[in-house]
């Protein structure tokens, strides 16, 4: 049933705002809205792909396998219903490695009966011309938990989720390998970092929004999917694609797409923020606030489960799908995103704690998906961060964006310039303002980028 406050008038015609629709109904948008709908979708999915296609075919010096690759890749990343199926098997791997280290069967409720869920308002970005829309668009909601939330979320480990994802690719890399980025690492240095399996953002950046995961996500669903590897993420990298087929902020591109049926005229915005796995934000509104699980559970509930079957299997690209394997689905989708959820309840304390008196959530880039630079909360967090990991013997490089100098008048002025700072030390923290961490005996040592082994070389 479409939810009223779904459905907004706005210039004489009807807006329907998957923003603000339940996530069943954009699983069986057929069946739970209109025909017309469904199309709409299908529509605005198709568009997205062929802009990436499009990127992607301006690159010249592609080789056509990896072209392939990321073609493919496309058909997903465009609609994150047809992730659902290998997210839930990424669950169930941590199912068995939780059941392994516990010998015990964890109880899953939902996130939302754990913690505080909150409809948030999305910061509208517009150029203000169009008055109208700009307060339309700025209606558009997202899922988020509430700061400060109560958590009673099982105590599932946090970081096997790591392993489960490793694990999944048939171990494709080692949760070791996986760099973590502290902060906005400009791209002359962060290329090199990521061009292998890709990396994992620390919330020390107070992006709550982004997560810490989504790309790795991203990249081993599709290492299984469509047979990525190091070399179709590295054609990514290089070629300055990583942005429109990995990080993609749709919570910064307001869209709408214009729908007429027989009978009427109406509008359909919203379905970017609700569908596009090109955005680690879309994909960690819906882990992170298990919206998954809920999705397929309420479905899996409805007296009239049987006539949505054959809707459902053909949105989630799964052939012959049975109640029994929704039901499946829904407990291995709520072990993954109880775990996403503890990593990110358990960071935001962990930062409250290290910046006391200090609103750790005042980033407004942050609050829509975007990392903020030169916010000195930010900067101090990162700092705090980096140093909490060069204590206990973790391998940091830091990076700053600015060297300050000291002028004939005496006065001290800063120049823009990208540097990498080894780091040994409390005061080498204090020059940067990001930072990229390997864990101790990380495989990665044996194959540093570029510019830290010229450091090393010069020192």
């Amino acid at each position: 049933m479409l939810q009223q406050q779904a459905v907004i008038s706005w210039d004489g015609k009807y807006v329907i705002d998957c923003s603000r629709l339940e996530f069943a109904d954009l699983l069986t948008p057929s069946s739970s809205v209109s025909p017309v709908f469904a199309n709409c979708l299908g529509e605005a999915i198709e568009a997205e792909k062929l802009n990436m296609v499009a990127e992607l075919q301006s690159r010249r010096c592609i080789a056509t396998s990896e072209a392939e690759k990321l073609c493919a890749s496309a058909e997903y990343l465009t609609d994150i219903r047809r992730l659902i199926k290998p997210l839930s098997d990424v669950g169930k791997e941590l199912l068995r490695l939780q059941q392994e280290a516990d010998e015990t069967q964890p109880k899953l409720p939902k996130v939302s009966d754990c913690c505080d869920v909150q409809q948030c308002r999305i910061p509208y970005r517009g150029d203000g011309a169009d008055v109208q829309k700009a307060e339309l668009l700025k209606l558009q909601q997202h899922r988020s938990i509430k700061p400060d939330t109560t958590n009673s979320l099982p105590k599932l480990d946090p970081n096997l989720i790591l392993q489960a994802i490793s694990n999944y690719t048939g171990q494709w890399f080692l949760p070791s390998e996986i760099p973590i980025f502290l902060g906005y690492v400009n791209s002359d240095f962060a290329d090199d970092w990521a061009k292998l399996y890709g990396f994992i953002e620390s919330y020390a950046s107070l992006n709550f929004e982004h997560g810490d995961i989504p790309h790795l996500l991203q990249l081993a669903l599709l290492k299984v999917i469509v047979g990525l590897d190091s070399g179709t993420v590295q054609t990514l990298v290089e070629n300055d694609l990583w942005g429109y087929f990995l990080d993609k902020n749709q919570y910064a591109s307001n869209k709408e797409r214009s729908l007429t049926s027989d009978n009427e005229h109406f509008r359909v915005i919203g379905h970017n923020m609700a569908l596009f796995a090109n955005s680690p934000v879309v994909i960690h509104e819906k882990l992170s606030t298990g919206v998954f699980s809920e999705a397929l559970e309420t479905l899996a509930n409805r007296a009239d489960i049987d006539s949505l079957i054959p809707e459902l299997s053909d949105v989630l690209g799964i052939p012959d799908l049975n109640k029994e394997q929704l039901t499946e689905m829904v407990t291995h989708l709520r072990v993954l995103e109880l775990a996403v959820t503890n990593r990110a309840i358990e960071a935001q304390k962990e930062l409250t704690q290290r910046l006391p008196n200090t609103n750790i959530h005042s980033a407004n880039r942050c609050l829509s998906g975007d990392f903020e630079d030169g916010n000195p909360t930010i900067i101090r967090s990162l700092r705090l961060q980096a140093l909490k990991h060069l204590e206990e013997g973790k391998h940091v490089y830091g990076y700053s964006k600015r060297e300050k100098f000291v002028g004939l008048d005496h006065r001290e002025f800063y120049l823009l310039q990208n540097k990498y700072i080894p780091i040994t030390d409390e005061d080498d923290i204090e020059k940067c303002d990001s930072f990229v961490v390997l864990p101790k005996g990380s495989p990665r040592l044996k194959d540093l980028p570029w510019h830290v082994l010229q450091a090393q070389s010069e020192k």
